[in-house]
């Protein structure tokens, strides 16, 4: 510092004095549109062709014209003078500098277009030197053509001037710097190991920018090899910078979990601004330049209207995110309210100074607090949650021990009740099979094997019952929830309750509701033995009488249902003292003591249905008969969590050579089980999605079956039927959907399918209706 205070001084001791401006405009500019006029004809221009250069910014910002700058310089009577002239920013492309002495005339050039070997200095900031005798004027012209923005600022420095403002010019430049050296790779280094992407984004976004200004502010001086390519290295850090500021703003205002609307319009402006950018690499950089900076009103709207739209959407936009759109907003206030355009704390406008770089570092150095106190806040969840699931796992085990140990005794005290019972229960049926056996030695009456049969039935029944009561003591049995198709399990427990209704000769009578959903999630094993054990009951317990037996949907939700189930009959009737003790293990009713059974059917139920979260309701009259109900809260399933195996039960005599059929199903599982199953018998099997697709099959190929679902996406199995009989009235169709035929109030009563099967039917049952329907047609 010493050394240049010294400098200084010998300077104002011993430099020449400046030049000074002539005239009463100094400077004067003439715009060369065609940029083929010469030195000679711009002197010989008229003067109403020039126009005064206006203090502050240059008027024009973006030009394919040659811009002359022309002025007259003259030095003191007594002393020589000496100048250095700056024409404008380094970004200039093409500078030349010509002095007339009387009739001789001096060219200096610099700028982008030219080596720094013809440079008349090798500074960053090209400067023509200008020394003039004592009492010498001369003419100067300055002619300057760039493809990016007109930044010319014309001045004349003196050395002393200029001594002393390269130091705060430098000294500035080196602190914005080392402030990004500091900021911006630490911040890189801590978004990594915290993995946060935010911190990382802005902090490789800040530092594109800061690349950026540096080609605008020359730096490109010390890279001489890339200063012919400004302009487009200049285009891919803009459009690198711009891209990474888009994906800042893509995580910060989470634009994911918003609409497609927002992600789009932040997609669509990217792909906007950044083609801009970058297709001044291959286009016109002047043209593109230009509209970019006419757009770049895009920010002032784009950013507010982010953080609204996630407010607007329950995201709950961090401190951050407001502070970032009032920004925005502030400079859409300064710029196009209040005119102001110019300021260093303008993030991203033309000036591209070094200083404006500074409410990045600023924006980063928030986003870093931000991030550590999430990731604070996060360390301290992770170790709350991380304490109660210690505790509750410790609470848990201590309430299995405690449960364990209950049940243990409980199961004791089973075992002591079911020790007790065995004996009577199974000597009782066993008794009837010996004694029916020695009376059919000597007679030979034609109902003993039946009888035989039947009491061995029941002891097989009693020790299912038996086995299942000692397992579900035993051990806490767990629910295995699977998909499956509500309507086939549904019709066969009808089958099986039609057997257990024959026995007492009772008429069975089922009612399942048309709005059930297809397909849910269920434990249908355990949902069958409650079913079959109520079924069982009430065919046992009614003699020549009826049983209902119904399903109902109560309520439906998204994703769920509440299923209603239901099994009356008109048999004996429950005694209202009974009620209570009922569905405890070995209770029976009085009016039951003479029907064989253990009295563990209905504790089965009851145990069952306490593990699905449901309760069994009884309502009956003694004489009157009973109705056993319950609630059922279901999850509804999707065809596509099947895993559809469709395999031959049984062998069927069926030949499909040269035989076509087509197969529609919106389940590409189901569609390729039957494929498979029909090619294995020769079949030709075509498939096709909906019914739109089936109708273009149709229309190219003849077929001799159609197999079809009943609800499908397009066009459904019903309005295909329909096209089908008007246009195709020979051709058999079959129906095999996951729910009964539901004719829609639309269709026509007489339309009807040829023959229908409920899913999942087995590939014996499928065949036989095949090949029922290719013999009639």
């Amino acid at each position: 510092m010493l050394a240049l205070l010294l400098m200084q001084q010998a300077l104002a001791a011993d430099g020449r004095p400046s030049c000074h401006l002539d005239g009463e405009v100094p400077i004067r500019v003439l715009e060369d549109a065609s940029r083929e006029l010469g030195v000679e004809q711009v002197l010989a221009a008229d003067e109403q062709d020039f126009w005064s250069l206006p203090p502050g910014s240059f008027p024009i910002e973006f030009s394919h014209s040659a811009l002359w700058l022309r002025f007259t310089l003259s030095a003191p009577v007594d002393a020589s003078c000496s100048n250095w002239l700056s024409v404008g920013e380094p970004r200039l492309n093409d500078v030349q500098v010509y002095v007339q002495r009387g009739d001789e005339m001096s060219r200096m050039h610099a700028g982008r277009d030219y080596p720094i070997e013809q440079w008349p200095t090798r500074t960053r900031t090209p400067l023509f030197p200008l020394v003039l005798e004592e009492g010498e004027q001369v003419e100067v012209l300055a002619r300057v053509t760039t493809r990016g923005v007109l930044m010319i600022q014309p001045r004349l420095w003196g050395e002393l001037e200029l001594l002393q403002n390269s130091p705060e010019l430098y000294m500035a430049d080196g602190l914005v710097f080392g402030i990004v050296l500091l900021i911006v790779p630490f911040s890189l280094i801590v978004g990594l190991q915290i993995r946060s992407g935010l911190l990382v984004i802005n902090a490789l976004a800040i530092l594109a920018y800061v690349m950026l200004a540096c080609i605008a502010n020359g730096y490109l001086f010390y890279l001489p090899a890339l200063l012919p390519y400004g302009s487009e290295v200049s285009s891919l850090m803009g459009c690198t910078a711009l891209l990474l500021f888009m994906s800042y703003l893509y995580v910060l205002f989470k634009v994911r979990q918003m609409s497609g609307f927002w992600r789009s319009l932040l997609m669509i402006s990217a792909l906007l601004l950044g083609g801009l950018l970058l297709s001044g690499v291959l286009l016109d950089y002047t043209v593109t330049r230009g509209l970019f900076s006419e757009l770049r009103w895009v920010f002032y709207v784009l950013v507010p209207l982010l953080c609204l739209a996630a407010w607007h959407s329950g995201l709950r936009p961090s401190w951050l995110a407001w502070s970032l759109s009032g920004f925005f907003t502030l400079q859409a206030l300064a710029r196009y309210v209040f005119g102001i355009s110019d300021a260093a704390w303008q993030y991203g406008e033309d000036s591209l100074g070094l200083a404006s770089s500074l409410p990045g570092v600023l924006l980063l150095v928030c986003t870093l607090i931000m991030e550590f106190a999430q990731s604070r806040r996060r360390e301290r969840l992770a170790l709350a949650e991380l304490d109660a699931q210690r505790n509750a796992e410790h609470e848990r085990l201590e309430n299995t021990v405690e449960r364990r140990t209950e049940q243990l005794r409980e199961s004791l005290r089973a075992r002591s009740s079911l020790l007790a019972r065995i004996t009577h229960d199974l000597r009782s049926p066993l008794s009837s099979i010996i004694d029916y056996a020695r009376l059919l030695r000597v007679e030979t009456r034609q109902d003993y094997p039946q009888k035989i049969e039947r009491n061995a039935r029941r002891q097989l029944e009693l020790i299912d019952e038996l086995l299942e009561f000692s397992r579900s003591e035993l051990q806490q049995q767990e629910l295995v929830l699977a998909p499956g198709y509500l309507y086939g399990f549904l019709s066969e427990i009808e089958d099986e309750a039609r057997f257990f209704a024959q026995r007492q000769c009772n008429q069975l009578h089922c009612q399942f509701g048309v709005d059930l959903p297809p397909l849910v999630q269920a434990d249908f094993r355990r949902l069958r033995r409650i079913l079959v054990n109520l079924l069982a009951n009430a065919g046992k317990f009614t003699h020549q009488g009826r049983i209902d037996f119904s399903v109902s949907l109560v309520r439906a939700e998204a994703d769920e249902v509440e299923l209603s189930f239901s099994v009356s009959d008109t048999g004996i009737g429950i005694h209202p003292e009974d009620r209570e003790h009922l569905l405890q293990p070995f209770s029976r009713g009085r009016n039951a003591r003479r029907y064989e059974g253990s009295g563990l059917g209905l504790s089965i139920v009851n145990q069952l249905l306490e593990q699905m979260g449901a309760e069994l309701l009884i309502d009956t009259r003694p004489g009157h008969g009973s109705c056993f109900s319950f609630h059922l809260l279901l999850a509804i399933a999707d065809e596509h969590e099947l895993d559809v195996v469709m395999e031959e039960s049984r062998g069927i005599a069926i030949r499909g050579e040269d035989r076509r059929v087509l197969i529609v199903d919106d389940t590409e599982q189901n569609r390729e089980s039957i494929s498979d199953l029909l090619g294995g018998y020769g079949f030709d099997t075509f498939v096709a999605e909906d019914g739109a697709q089936a109708l273009l099959a149709l229309e190219e190929t003849t077929f001799d079956l159609l197999i079809t679902d009943q609800m499908m996406p397009v066009i459904d199995g019903w309005q295909l039927l329909s096209a089908v009989r008007t246009s195709y009235p020979a051709l058999p169709v079959l129906l095999y959907s996951a729910a009964p035929p539901l004719r829609p109030v639309s269709c026509s009563p007489a339309l009807a399918f040829d023959a229908a099967l409920l899913k999942p039917a087995d590939g014996g049952e499928l065949l036989e209706q095949i090949a029922r329907l290719l013999d009639t047609a």
